[in-house]
Order: structure tokens, then C-alpha cells, then sequence
């Protein structure tokens, strides 16, 4: 319990510094100092530079941040909140790519902890960060994650396209398997709530025989 009060204190704090500091920096245009601003953010949730970030992968942080293999949910979020800000710093010194990445990297870590979060919270800023980012500045490893965070957010339709494009790109058996298991999910829901989520059952089932087309064709290529 002390822990977790900590740690939401020192969240309160660094929110506190991006929404103060880091903001009048932004407005005045020092944006080098702004991103040494940021560097002492991620030395109190005790990350390495940003630039050493920058060459790890969500997965690598968020098990950098773990304690006995407990993902610190709030912890997490507070990191893809920080680099998300780098981004928008970047974005403003006309760094797309640098900022594209640093988004791509801030939406990983946000699937991570909602992942993990029985409450659903951070719907919110995973659709802002998916909102700036195109399908092909994502790497791979996020495809069946936003697919499960479309599943679990009634979002079925944007959930089935991410797999199939996905699959398109990266096809691998953990990506057909996590898809088939959606589908089975999906037709144990009632007409209603599949139609709110943009995908009737009929679509449903068309989906599950096209993939399961494609995992025939998988394995027999094997």
C-alpha cells in the first residue's frame, strides 16, 4: 500500500512538471530545454536517458519497471505519458520521424498497462495516440495488442481490420491464433452488441472462414 501511494505521489509530481515546466518551455520555443526537463522525469521513475529509450523496446521498459514480475500499471502509464510528451516536442522541432516513433513506442506501453488494468482505464489516450499515428508507423508487435484493445472496447470492426492488416504485413501463428480465438469470443455476444461494434454476425463468420483459410494455407507451407 505505501508503494503504490508513492508511486501515484510521484506521478502527481511529474504530471505536475510536464503540465507547468515543460509546457512554458514548449511555449517559448526552448525545446532542448524542454527535453532536458523531460530527462530528469524519466530519472525519477528510474528509466535511463531518452536516448536510451529511444533504442528499447516497450516490452524492454516495462519489464525494467516491473517488481518480482508485477507490471506497476500506473508506473507504465506515467513512462508512455512522458514519451508521448517527447514526442509532441519532437514533432514541434519538425522531427517526425523521431516523434512518430516516440508515439508508436508511448501507444505500446499504454496496450502493456491496459492490458493489465481491470478498471479499463487509458481508453482515452490509446485513441488519441492511435489517432496520430498511421498503421505503417507501428511496429509489428502492436498489431494483435490493438486488436485485443478494439476486441475488449466493442470496437469489433476496427479490431477485425487491424488483424487482417496486420496479417498483410507480419503473418505469424500467434496472429492467427489470437484472431480465431477472437472470433470465437464474438459469436458468444448477442446480435445487438456485435452490431454496435460495427461487425454483424454474418461478417463475423465470414472473417473466421477467411482465416481460417489462411491458417490452412499457413500450415500446409510449412
Amino acid at each position: 500500500m505505501y508503494q503504490r501511494d508513492y508511486i501515484l505521489r510521484m506521478i502527481e509530481q511529474i504530471t505536475y512538471v510536464v503540465a507547468t515546466k515543460v509546457f512554458q518551455l514548449k511555449q517559448m520555443k526552448k525545446y532542448e530545454d524542454a527535453l532536458a526537463a523531460m530527462g530528469e522525469l524519466f530519472t525519477r521513475l528510474s528509466l535511463p536517458s531518452s536516448n536510451a529509450i529511444r533504442n528499447m523496446s516497450a516490452r524492454q521498459i516495462a519489464d525494467m519497471m516491473s517488481v518480482s514480475g508485477i507490471l506497476p500499471v500506473e508506473k507504465v502509464k506515467a513512462a508512455a505519458e512522458l514519451i508521448e510528451e517527447e514526442g509532441s516536442i519532437r514533432e514541434l522541432m519538425e522531427e517526425p520521424e523521431t516523434a512518430a516513433a516516440a508515439y508508436a513506442k508511448a501507444l505500446q506501453l499504454h496496450l502493456l498497462a491496459y492490458a493489465e488494468d481491470d478498471e479499463d482505464k487509458g481508453a482515452e489516450r490509446i485513441d488519441r495516440l492511435l489517432d496520430k499515428l498511421t498503421y505503417r508507423n507501428l511496429p509489428y508487435e502492436s498489431g494483435l495488442p490493438i486488436v485485443r484493445y478494439y476486441e475488449r472496447t466493442g470496437q469489433f470492426s476496427r479490431a477485425e481490420d487491424v488483424l487482417f492488416l496486420t496479417w498483410n504485413e507480419y503473418p505469424s501463428e500467434e496472429l492467427l491464433a489470437g484472431g480465431l480465438n477472437m472470433y470465437e469470443r464474438l459469436l458468444l455476444k448477442p446480435d445487438s452488441e456485435l452490431e454496435a461494434g460495427g461487425l454483424p454476425r454474418g461478417e463475423v463468420l465470414d472473417g473466421r472462414t477467411q482465416l481460417q483459410q489462411l491458417a490452412n494455407e499457413w500450415d500446409q507451407a510449412k
